[in-house]
């Protein structure tokens, strides 16, 4: 166990100093991102947008194949969710959007 990390405060449920101020950092720099109006990349928001980009390039003559693979899925299969999605993904749909239909 190595003392001073988030992860030995969240999963080995670590109380010690160093332990309790990573865990306080984080949540610090958290709370500015969200002031800021900055999400995570690991947050979840809405499809709503990512489905419309989808429906573009499908009617562009993409197939799924290609834009899962132009998006770097490990399988060449389109599988997302249809309410949510995370930033990293609606950022990746965005750029390609950009380069393949001219938004």
């Amino acid at each position: 166990m190595i003392h001073g990390l988030r992860a030995t405060y969240q999963q080995a449920g670590c109380r010690c100093l160093p332990c309790r101020a990573s865990e306080a950092t984080y949540r610090a720099n958290l709370r500015r991102q969200h002031a800021k109006g900055i999400q995570p990349l690991g947050a979840h928001v809405s499809a709503q947008e990512a489905w419309k980009i989808i429906r573009a390039l499908l009617t562009e003559h993409w197939s799924k194949a290609q834009i899962a693979r132009d998006l770097g899925l490990k399988t060449a299969i389109l599988q997302l969710k249809p309410d949510v999605i995370t930033v990293r993904t609606l950022l990746k749909l965005r750029k390609l959007a950009r380069q393949r239909l001219r938004f």
